[in-house]
């Protein structure tokens, strides 16, 4: 259905980019990573595309490969200028420096992810990475502290939500 969508309209990515997630979801890695390349070629503009891509080279960027995680940051920061508000790709972008071994850019990433979201775990965790690995360790205790009661409050807010799903 994905593939007719995109024959009927290829201009639009949504449809490519599912098939693409299915692939990863499908443990097909490499044929996801090429969609998402020639796709981000053809829809340079798309930051969900650049986020999609950013994510599946970083996924690929755990067996060693510096040019990938390179790539996958660069990816990151492509949507990221797209969306600026894009809170999953401050996330990973976060991520991605924390691998890199770059512990000041993860801590500036994190904190805008957080500016949008203070509960957001995954930023929590990777600005507290951050500041182990950096020489800032000064705000460990209130980050540990932090992150103990985001992940109350997503669980609590995963409570609500589930109270009121169909069955």
């Amino acid at each position: 259905d994905f593939e007719r969508a995109h024959q009927l309209d290829p201009k639009m990515s949504f449809a490519i980019d599912a098939v693409g997630i299915m692939q990863s979801q499908q443990h097909q890695s490499g044929e996801s990573l090429a969609l998402f390349e020639v796709q981000a070629k053809q829809h340079p503009d798309d930051p969900l595309l650049h986020y999609l891509l950013a994510e599946q080279l970083s996924e690929s960027a755990d067996e060693g490969n510096g040019s990938r995680l390179t790539a996958a940051i660069e990816a990151a920061k492509r949507a990221i200028t797209l969306d600026p508000q894009y809170q999953a790709a401050h996330d990973l972008l976060a991520i991605l420096y924390v691998r890199a071994k770059q512990p000041e850019l993860a801590i500036q990433q994190a904190e805008l992810a957080l500016t949008q979201d203070p509960y957001d775990v995954v930023a929590l965790y990777q600005e507290l990475m951050a500041r182990r690995s950096s020489s800032d360790t000064s705000q460990i205790k209130a980050l540990t502290i932090a992150l103990e009661q985001a992940r109350k409050e997503v669980g609590r807010r995963q409570e609500i939500a589930d109270r009121y799903r169909l069955q």
